[in-house]
């Protein structure tokens, strides 16, 4: 993958919005794992942007997932693995102010933005890609001095998490057509009311076999 920042950027143009939703962006990458990446491979990283994400925590390791084109595209379900070799943790390197987000495990590279505060602005895709891009680059650096070879990407991934306030375009959940008219709800001449909880999910294939767009929309309660 050699695509540049700039490259990404000029491909087309992106919509601006004034007050877009978005609390979390992700930028992630899924490569096939490196043979002598180990457990203390993670700590020589971190070493290495430590200045910059000073903060580390282990998670649980996230399930391969590459779409294929031509196949069904069937829903995740448990999954079985056998191995010879203990899973490697999936570490979070975080920034002091805890909006910036580094994921690290063998096969993946994803980097966050997240809102921390109600006020935080959304720094913008560009912003977003560029802090993801640096970090991408520090790694693949990384790789090469360590003698642990190129990694070959298998995908690549951007996830953007909206929040929509009741309030917003919204009242109650019998309004989900107001803010998205491809799932209205028909009310006249029906015995039910509008729906007490909404749970959407749906994936479209993009033209020429670009790419897909996976969507999921849920209703939630804000507890902070």
């Amino acid at each position: 993958m050699n695509a540049t920042t700039d490259e990404f950027r000029g491909r087309s143009p992106l919509p601006d919005y004034g007050r877009p939703p978005v609390i979390e962006v992700v930028c992630g990458l899924q490569f096939d794992p490196l043979p002598d990446f180990k457990a203390p491979a993670l700590g020589l990283f971190w070493s290495r942007i430590r200045q910059e994400y000073p903060a580390a925590s282990e998670q649980p390791e996230l399930a391969p997932a590459i779409g294929l084109f031509g196949k069904p595209v069937v829903a995740n379900g448990p999954r079985l693995e056998v191995t010879t070799t203990p899973p490697l943790p999936r570490m979070f390197f975080v920034n002091s102010v805890q909006n910036w987000l580094i994921q690290l495990q063998r096969d993946r590279f994803l980097h966050n933005w997240r809102k921390v505060e109600q006020d935080d602005p959304y720094p913008r895709y560009p912003n977003v890609f560029g802090k993801f891009w640096d970090a991408w680059t520090k790694f693949r650096a990384f790789c090469a001095d360590e003698s642990f070879g190129t990694p070959t990407v298998r995908q690549c991934e951007i996830t953007y998490i909206n929040h929509i306030p009741v309030g917003e375009g919204w009242h109650s959940l019998g309004d989900i057509a107001e803010v998205f008219p491809d799932l209205g709800w028909r009310t006249r001449q029906r015995f039910l009311p509008g729906p007490e909880s909404v749970a959407w999910r749906s994936g479209f294939l993009l033209p020429e076999s670009q790419g897909r767009l996976h969507v999921s929309i849920r209703h939630a309660v804000r507890v902070k």
